[in-house]
């Protein structure tokens, strides 16, 4: 077999954007699977919004949550991986976002604190399947609490993403913080560390794979670092123009059309 590993972004990649998934992609990965492949998810989403997910669609095996910094086990539970933000880090990266006055995600490993509330919040709790907990004073609630964070983000209007991002990379620098894209509406942060990339590297010294077997799809900008870690990056068709400029394969389907399924399908098995 000539990709040993298969790693896939969730949200516009695997799934579609309806918030379903299709059989064609399920099938495809679970023969895959049955023919000695390994698959794993690798996606900005919180643990206790795509565990269930995988769980339900009957996929073993590893998933990887906020981008890099947390790999589990889909059946156990078991953490295998949790990086994250130093506090000092975290507490930067809130104060800037709050001066800032930006709708803010604040994730620890099993929830995600917010400090606002409006219509566009509901749309993302209902996608992701969680329940936002409000907090009025996130970089007080940080500097009290004994937990580690993994990611900050930022809601904003599209019109607005890039250049939100590009003010906060130009502010905190990219030394110790990836600051990327995952939706049309989301600026995230995570540690430089905690890159799709990194989950790459740990997803293939899990299985004993060389990166030149293995096989990544993605559809925005988070997941340059995944489709370049890999031995072939596939950008599905709905993908961001930057997401396609760095990737190996632009593939003829969207998301809606079952692309990853269909990739599997017609060129690996």
């Amino acid at each position: 077999m000539k990709y040993q590993l298969i790693v896939s972004d969730f949200d516009g990649t695997f799934r579609h954007r309806d918030n379903t998934v299709g059989q064609k992609t399920v099938s495809a990965v679970q023969e895959y699977i049955r023919q000695g492949g390994k698959f794993a998810i690798c996606t900005g989403r919180m643990p206790t919004s795509i565990r269930p997910v995988l769980q339900r669609l009957q996929l073993d095996g590893l998933y990887v949550a906020y981008q890099g910094s947390v790999v589990g086990e889909v059946q156990s539970g078991n953490f295998l991986r949790e990086s994250g933000f130093t506090k000092e880090q975290a507490l930067r990266i809130c104060a800037l976002m709050q001066g800032m006055g930006m709708r803010i995600h604040l994730y620890d490993r099993e929830n995600c604190y917010v400090n606002y509330s409006d219509e566009y919040l509901k749309v993302y709790e209902e996608i992701c399947h969680i329940q936002a907990v409000y907090v009025e004073d996130l970089y007080a609630f940080i500097l009290n609490s004994s937990q580690k964070f993994f990611k900050l983000l930022t809601m904003v209007r599209k019109e607005e993403r890039n250049q939100v991002r590009d003010a906060l990379r130009q502010k905190l620098g990219e030394d110790e913080f990836y600051i990327s894209c995952s939706a049309s509406t989301l600026v995230e942060v995570t540690s430089v560390n905690d890159t799709k990339a990194a989950a790459v590297e740990f997803l293939c010294n899990y299985y004993h794979v060389d990166k030149s077997a293995v096989l990544a799809f993605g559809d925005n900008q988070n997941d340059a670092p995944l489709l370049q870690a890999a031995g072939h990056g596939v950008a599905v068709a709905n993908a961001d123009e930057l997401l396609k400029s760095v990737a190996d394969e632009v593939f003829d389907k969207t998301c809606d059309e079952d692309a990853v399924g269909d990739y599997i399908l017609r060129f690996v098995l």
